[in-house]
Formats: C-alpha cells, structure tokens, sequence
C-alpha cells in the first residue's frame, strides 16, 4: 500500500482544522476588542458630555440666580446709604450700619465671582492689558482687608514682599489671584494658625507663594482643586470666616484660568493636618495695552459730583422709572423726589400711555420685564419722533459687556449694573438732563447757524452752498467751457449774483475758485493713479500744456513729474 504524502495526512488535516479554528479564534477576539474599545470610547465621551452639561445646568443656574439676587441687594444697599446718611452723628447705630455695607459688599462680591467664573468660561474677560506694577503695593493694598479677620480668628498673618519689587502683569489679574488664594488661605486656617504671603523673583520669573497652616489637602486631591468639572460643590470649613465666604471652590478654578491666560503657572505643595502652600509663577510679559470701548454715552460718571440742571419747587423735572421691582422702584423714587417729579410705572405698557399723556424729561428702566421687555421698550420710543430726545438710562442685573453694549446700541444713553449707587444715578441724571438743556439752548440760538469749514466759521446756508457747487465743478470739470456762467446757470441765480455770493463767503473768486479745484484734483491723481500728465491734464478740462505746467509749478513749486516723485 502506498502511504499519501505528509501534507494530506490525517494529522495534518488536524493540522489544517486547527490552525483555521486558531486564525477565526484571533478575528473575533480582535474584532471583539475593537469593539469593546469603540464602546468605551463612545461611553467616555457620553461621559464628558454628560458632565459639560451638568456644568453648563449649573453655571446657568447659579447664573441666572445671581441675576436675581442683585435686585434686593440693590435695594438692601439704597437703604444702607440712606441709613448711613442718617446716622451720621450716632456713632453706635454708625457700627450697624459699617457691618451692613460690609457684608452687602460681601455678597455683591460673591455673586460677582459666579458671574466673572461664566465670563471666563465665555472668554469675555480679556488680561493683555500689561503694566509694571509695584507688586508691594498691590500685596499690601489686599493684605489689609484681611486683617481684622486674623485678629478676629487669633490667625498669625505674615508678609513678605521687597518694597522695591516691580513686575509687568496685568493688574486685574493678579489682584483677583491674589484675593482669591489669600482667601482660601483663611478659609481653611484653624484659629490660632498661621498665613504666610511672600514675592520674589527667582529665576527671572516672579514667585507668589501663599502658605497657611490646617487641614492641608491630600496629594490624590490636588490635581482635582483647579477641575472646572469640580466647582459649585460644597466644602467643610473650619473658622468663623469660613461660613462668611463663598463655598462653592470657584477661586481657585478662576485663579488657575487666569494665571494660564498670563503664561504662568501654579503649583501646590500640601502635607495633610499641617499646611497647604499654593506657589505661582509668572513670566515677565512687555507691556501691552488695549483700546477699550469708549462708552457710547460719554458720560463721566463721577461720584460725589452732580452736575445739577436749573430747577426751583415750582418747576420739577418730570422723571418716569419703570421696573417690574416695587422695592426697586420706592428705592429710586425716594432718592429723587427731593429733585425731580417721579412717575413710576410696573410694566412697559403702563409706562407708554404715561408718555402719551405727559413726556418726561428722562426715562430710567430696567431690562427683564414680563412681557415686553426694557429693550424693546428703547427701541419704540427711539423709533417714534415725538420720544426720541429724551434721555434713557438703564438699570439692570445683565451686567455683561455683550448686555450693556446691547442696551447702548439700541439706544440708551447710560447704562448702570445692580447694585448701583443712587450717588452715582444722580450724578448721571443731572448730567444728561443738563447735556440735554445745553443742546436745545444751542439749537434755538443764532450760533447753532454757523459750523466750521476748512477753520472758517460759515452759515449753514452758506456751507449748503458752497457743497452745491463743488458738486458741479466735480460732475464738470473734464468740460473746457466749466465758467462760472455755467456754474450760475445750473444753480438758477444770475451771473452777478453769483459773484456776490462768492465774495461774501470765500476770499477766492469764482474763476479762481475753479482753477484752484482743478489744480487740487490734479495734484490727487498725480499721488492716487498711474496715469500719465497728460491724461491728467485732459481729466481736469485743461487743454493747454504750457499753461497746466506753468500754474501747478506757481502753485506746488514744483513740476507735476516732481511732485508726483516726492509724494
């Protein structure tokens, strides 16, 4: 019997069988892996996506909450002043009343953390805006707000910054960091511990380092402290000045946007139930600034200082303030009553039929109000001819940039964020109403007749004129025949009358007038286009060279080539 050969052999059929088994085995396994990975990719970025949304829900929460919260605090702190105002003389109720506007100032800075955290997140908040700075005196100018919460907690408070230690930074910045981890320093010092603050350069970079004994944070914690995924959590505290402050662990995820937007970085070196240093560092930048936006009402607001427009008991302005807030309203109307006649009304609609029956002399109104909201309330009265002049100044808690310039674009004339000073209300109030006086004085006296032309005080009339006829010259002046009979002509007045005319509002004549045109044009061409002399010469109606070369060399001293190289 023949044996087959090796290869087709029963063991090499199970040969055969196995290594394809094998191979099949392989394909699955790796096809099930690459799933298995797709899946947990696909889950990981759910993930991710699941927790910008709950970040996103909360920060509009918190967003949309702080919004309401600076409505009664624009009221606690209008009767805080008024309260101040009062008590001038009673030291003991003055105590009282310090302790309000401290805290007030307290919450009003927490819901602006909240709100500078969504800037942020925005990209609204701009740092390129450099400087040299004593970094000794913005150290010791935030030191002493907290002071007396060292003494009131027995916290040992240390400073150490050379007094001749300049840095280039931007000043907002780094005085939010530096607020923000000196905070937190306090936050969670024991009584009777120990806040160490010190400058320096080392290594041409400026080292910031704030130390504080406690409960110091665990190594495994430390990358999560600055996670933007981590804020709006709560945190136990340890001191009285703990419950006074914000909870919420946006500081420090702030600071750490900010230092990175000025290249540095922070760092932290903890030891837990000892103490905590957080250390930045910060390059050297060239100084930088940026144009920023000029107020489009251009109203120096300045307080302490009213620019009070003439009125007696008799004859009050009338004021009209429209906000949905009751409180908000007996709050302005209190403060102006003493000046001004105040209409109040709850709605943009009440407030309309009060403007249809008396025009006030300025508007003041909030933006979030039900139903037709304070924008749209701008846009109608700017839109109607009867309403358009009279000043509008906006309160709100939009307290954006993208909100405020919204609010001057559509037609306000100032724009003020809650909580707002009445000092400062006034002071803008007085300074419209008085622009406002000033402008309808101008315009019903004789001088509002004249404007300034090429430095000569001309009648509007006259200017009018003049415009007339530059414009024929313009449309005409490739024509040979452009005189001034034509010129006369085409504006429907006599030759002599003409003349007259010109001799009363210019020192040239018409003939002289209209050379001295055709020349000015010429010596434009020479600069702005390619073409040759003498096609520029045919562009202003001249048709003798001689003549052309012979007037722009008198006029220019020098030949069209010449000038035509120098410029």
């Amino acid at each position: 019997r023949k044996l087959p050969p090796w290869y087709l052999t029963n063991w090499a059929y199970f040969a055969y069988i196995f290594v394809f088994i094998l191979t099949c085995g392989l394909i699955i396994y790796f096809i099930r892996k690459r799933i298995i990975n797709k899946n947990q990719q696909l889950a990981q970025r759910i993930k991710e996506e699941q927790k910008e949304k709950l970040l996103e829900s909360k920060l509009n929460f918190f967003t949309n909450v702080t919004h309401e919260f600076c409505t009664p605090l624009t009221v606690i702190k209008g009767v805080s002043e008024y309260i101040e105002k009062s008590v001038e003389s009673d030291e003991n109720l003055k105590k009282y009343t310090d302790v309000l506007r401290d805290n007030v100032t307290n919450l009003n800075n927490l819901i602006q953390e909240i709100l500078d955290f969504r800037k942020m997140e925005e990209g609204q908040i701009n740092f390129s805006d450099i400087e040299e700075v004593s970094i000794f005196d913005l150290v010791d100018k935030q030191v002493k707000w907290f002071i007396p919460i060292a003494e009131q907690n027995n916290i040992q408070l240390k400073v150490s910054v050379p007094q001749e230690l300049n840095w280039n930074t931007n000043v907002l910045g780094f005085n939010r960091v530096l607020v923000n981890l000196i905070s937190n320093a306090f936050k969670y010092t024991t009584q009777g511990g120990i806040v160490e603050i010190s400058a320096t350069i080392v290594k041409e970079r400026l080292e910031l380092r704030v130390y504080n004994t406690g409960q110091g944070i665990e190594e495994s914690k430390i990358p999560q402290i600055f996670d933007r995924y981590g804020v709006l959590e709560n945190i136990e505290t340890s001191n009285s000045y703990s419950s006074m402050t914000s909870r919420n662990g946006l500081g420090l995820s702030i600071s750490h946007d900010i230092i990175q937007s000025l290249k540095g970085k922070i760092t932290v070196r903890s030891e837990v139930d000892k103490y905590a240093e957080f250390i930045v560092t910060l390059p050297y930048l060239p100084v930088a600034r940026t144009e920023k936006e000029e107020n489009k009402a251009d109203i120096p607001i300045e307080e302490g200082i009213d620019f009070i427009p003439e009125t007696n008991a008799d004859n009050k302005k009338t004021v009209l303030v429209v906000d949905d807030n009751k409180d908000i309203v007996w709050l302005i109307t209190n403060a102006l009553s003493d000046t001004y006649i105040v209409k109040s009304a709850y709605t943009v609609e009440e407030a309309l039929k009060i403007i249809s029956s008396q025009t006030p002399a300025l508007i003041i109104t909030d933006i979030m109000m039900p139903n037709v909201d304070g924008l749209e309330f701008i846009r109608l009265l700017k839109e109607d001819k009867f309403s358009k002049h009279i000043p509008i100044i906006v309160i709100s808690a939009k307290i954006t940039e993208k909100d405020q310039s919204e609010g001057l674009d559509i037609g306000a004339d100032a724009y003020l964020t809650k909580p707002f000073s009445t000092t400062v209300l006034r002071s803008v109030m007085n300074r419209l109403l008085t622009v406002k006086d000033e402008l309808k004085d101008y315009y019903y006296s004789p001088e509002s007749a004249y404007n300034y032309s090429e430095g000569q005080l001309i009648h509007q009339e006259d200017k009018a004129f003049m415009d007339s006829v530059v414009a024929i010259i313009s449309e005409n002046l490739e024509q040979e025949n452009l005189r001034p009979e034509f010129i006369a002509e085409k504006l429907n007045m006599n030759t002599r009358n003409l003349y007259r005319r010109f001799k009363k509002i210019s020192a040239l004549s018409p003939n002289d007038f209209i050379k001295d045109y055709r020349f000015t044009y010429a010596s434009k061409l020479l600069v702005t286009t390619s073409l040759t002399i003498q096609e520029i010469i045919y562009k202003v109606g001249i048709t003798n060279k001689s003549y052309f070369y012979r007037e722009f060399l008198k006029k220019y001293n020098m030949t069209p080539k010449e000038y035509r190289s120098n410029k």
